[in-house]
């Protein structure tokens, strides 16, 4: 999920969140869906990046799996999307996931992460969600478990699927793995 597909938002972002200071905008991306949806509100707080964890001048930022944090990918592209993994013995390296994509992103440098999702309200039902509360914690992390199986077993579809050439087949597969993770979305952040 883009904040925006325009690059007009790189230096606001970019200004607010190395300044420390929360952003909020609309949703204009499909990536996160059905978690967050075109048009909602998000609120993105800032997440500094401390190399030294002795250093503490600044505050660390602890980032969990199941967040869903702010970065620039390889292509200097800014993407919102969940943490399914941590990598590293210092877990220096984060693997992301949009929510409703099948195949995980490469791993991105903790360093490069902005932001964490703190906020969301949803356009259509006027629901308001804050993310950094104890149930909403465990069920992203529920989220992100599902997302990381779904990484895993659709990897394992796409070393088999030459061998169908029913499309709808595989169509019907990969609903068939979204599912359970869908679900949840759906009854936890209606």
């Amino acid at each position: 999920m883009t904040p925006s597909p325009a690059s007009h938002l790189d230096p606001v972002l970019d200004d607010i969140l190395i300044g420390r200071r929360s952003v909020s905008f609309r949703n204009e991306g499909f990536s996160m869906h059905p978690f967050i949806k075109k048009n909602d509100a998000i609120t993105i707080s800032p997440v500094i990046y401390r190399p030294d964890p002795e250093d503490e001048e600044i505050p660390r930022a602890v980032l969990r799996i199941g967040d869903v944090v702010l970065y620039k990918n390889a292509s200097d592209r800014w993407l919102l999307h969940r943490i399914i993994k941590k990598r590293g013995g210092s877990e220096d390296e984060i693997v992301t996931k949009g929510d409703s994509l099948l195949i995980s992103d490469p791993p991105v440098a903790r360093s490069r992460i902005r932001g964490k999702l703190i906020f969301l309200a949803r356009a259509e039902t006027n629901r308001e969600y804050r993310l950094e509360k104890a149930f909403q914690r465990i069920i992203c992390s529920l989220i992100a478990l599902f997302s990381r199986m779904e990484a895993s077993v659709f990897s394992i579809f796409l070393d088999i699927e030459p061998r169908f050439s029913d499309r709808e087949y595989m169509l019907m597969v990969r609903k068939g793995i979204k599912f359970p993770k869908w679900l949840l979305i759906r009854i936890v952040f209606p």
